[in-house]
Formats: C-alpha cells, sequence, structure tokens
C-alpha cells in the first residue's frame, strides 16, 4: 500500500536549531534540516555523497552560508551544489560542481511555524489541486503561532493516532497532569462519520481534572488527531488540542502537539458565533465596562467623603 502522496509535516521550527543541521526522519529516510542566511529551512539527505557521512554531524559555515560535512569537509549550498572541496588543487576547483559531487535536496516551505518537506519522487506540483496534501489544507483551522511540544516515541504511526483518539487513557496514564484516575467515567463516543481517505469525526464528552468535557474531535488522513470541545463549567472553557502524527521508522512515530493560546480560543469562539451571539456578547461587555466604570466612582466619593 503506497502512503499519500501529501507534503510531509517534519518538525516545529520553534524546536529546531536553525544554526546546526538537525537529523529529522519520515518513513526510514534520513534528513538533515538547517535554516540558510536568507531565511529559507532547507532539507538535505542526511548523507554525503562523498563517503556517505551523515550532515547532520556537520555544520553551518555562516561567513559562507554553507553546509559544511564533518568528515572532510565538503561544502555544498541550498541547493546541494558542492562549491568546495579542500583537497582539491585549485586547477581541479572547477570539477567540484560535478553533477556526482551534489548532495540531494528536497522542497521545503515553513506553514504556521511546521517544517514541510516533498519527499517523494513525484513532481510536488501533482497535489496543487488537491487541498488535502498541501500544507495549507493539513492545517487547515489551526492558529498561525502555536505553542509546539514534540516528541519521538517508540511506537508506530497507527498506535499514536489510536492513542490520541482515546480519551479514556488520560485519567491513568496523564494522572495528576491531564487528569486523575478519579475523573475516570464511562465515555460517551459517537461511532465515527467516515470520510473515507479524507479521515473521520466523531463526538465524545468525558470527565478531566474533575470537570465534564464535551465536544468534537477528527482525524484528518494521514497527520492530524483535532480537538474542539468545552468544559461544562458555570462559565464553559474551550478545550482546543491539535496534534500531528509523523512516522518516522519501523516501531517509532513523530508527535507534534499544538496548543492554542487565549486569544487563538477566543478568536474561534468569535468566528463561531452568529451575528446575534456577537451583539449579545457586545452589550455584556458594555454593561460590565460600564459597572466597573460606576464602582471606580463610587470609590472616588468614598475616598473625598473620609478626607473631609
Amino acid at each position: 500500500m503506497k502512503f499519500p502522496r501529501t507534503w510531509v509535516p517534519l518538525a516545529s521550527t520553534h524546536e529546531l536549531d536553525p544554526d546546526r543541521p538537525t537529523p529529522v526522519e519520515f518513513l526510514g529516510q534520513k534528513f538533515a534540516t538547517y535554516r540558510d542566511n536568507d531565511g529559507n529551512w532547507v532539507v538535505f539527505d542526511d548523507a554525503c555523497p562523498h563517503r556517505l557521512a551523515p550532515f547532520s554531524e556537520g555544520r553551518v559555515d555562516r561567513e559562507t552560508n554553507r553546509l559544511q560535512c564533518s568528515y572532510h569537509g565538503w561544502e555544498f549550498n541550498s541547493e546541494g551544489k558542492c562549491t568546495g572541496i579542500p583537497q582539491m588543487t585549485k586547477e581541479m576547483q572547477e570539477q567540484v560542481p560535478a553533477k556526482r559531487s551534489c548532495a540531494t535536496t528536497y522542497p521545503a516551505q515553513v506553514v504556521k511555524n511546521i517544517l514541510f518537506v516533498w519527499p517523494w519522487e513525484e513532481d510536488c506540483l501533482s497535489v496543487l489541486d488537491n487541498p488535502n496534501a498541501l500544507p495549507e489544507g493539513i492545517l487547515k483551522g489551526l492558529p498561525e503561532d502555536s505553542p509546539t511540544y514534540t516528541r519521538d516515541l517508540p511506537y508506530g504511526w497507527d498506535t499514536l493516532v489510536e492513542n490520541l483518539i482515546d480519551p479514556s487513557h488520560v485519567p491513568f496514564a496523564h494522572h495528576g497532569m491531564q487528569g486523575k484516575r478519579t475523573d475516570a467515567i464511562p465515555i460517551n463516543m459517537t461511532v465515527p462519520v467516515d470520510k473515507g481517505e479524507e479521515g473521520f469525526s466523531f463526538e465524545w464528552d468525558d470527565r478531566t481534572m474533575g470537570m465534564i468535557r464535551s465536544g468534537s474531535g477528527e482525524f484528518r488522513a494521514p497527520y492530524l488527531v483535532n480537538y474542539d470541545a468545552k468544559f461544562l463549567t458555570e462559565t464553559p472553557r474551550p478545550f482546543r488540542l491539535s496534534a500531528l502524527c509523523i512516522p518516522t521508522k519501523p516501531g517509532w512515530s513523530r508527535g507534534i502537539i499544538m496548543t492554542w493560546k487565549t486569544e487563538d480560543n477566543e478568536r474561534a469562539d468569535k468566528e463561531a458565533m452568529s451575528q446575534t451571539e456577537l451583539e449579545l456578547l457586545a452589550k455584556q461587555k458594555k454593561k460590565k465596562k460600564k459597572k466597573s466604570q460606576g464602582i471606580h466612582q463610587l470609590a472616588i466619593l468614598v475616598e473625598s467623603s473620609t478626607e473631609q
């Protein structure tokens, strides 16, 4: 079975060191990535064409804007062209850019702070008419600047996806962090709505940290698990969580958790509101502001009478 031909999320740029070639993997293929002097993230095969030494053990020379192999010092520009071999005489230097001395690089782009690569033999233009294969489609609806944290896990991509859509493990596996053991209750979850190759969606409710939580979830194949829910407290609080699930190598996977900041939750809530609800919210804020001003004026009067 062929893995879907999409742009592939590799890492969060929040967690990459721009000044060193960092090793990353996808389906057993090893890459090295860094940011060049033009501000572009570049992705190489993690193997120098000379003796296959890992580029991820090399260095970025900021003076020349070159990636340098740690074994014999061969240097490469952002396009993978060899620009210098220290052991060659000046007379032989014109042979340096020969095709066999070039490193393999891949199309790469950053969307919402996630580094994507196109690792396939097929042309990346072949998926232009499929929004679900593009970075913008994969991350559709997510904030522009989410805080992230990444974990490389010793189990497969399928197990990672299954884990993230299983809320019943939270009270036990995350006791003291995201829940507590006494939160465990029967989970109400609908039968997933099958969307074919695009994934599936479902609705659910559970209890965590003593609060009932209810909402919807989706698996946006082949990478994203996304939750949109609320804690059913006196004043409902949003719960939104997104995770990219990446198969890195046999028996291993990478999870990139994308959390939502308060202002992102407020923006998403407003976008989901009807015009009537927005007007009601504006009236409530105006009323609250007037009340606050009244209390402030009363405090001034009290202070003034006390002084007299």
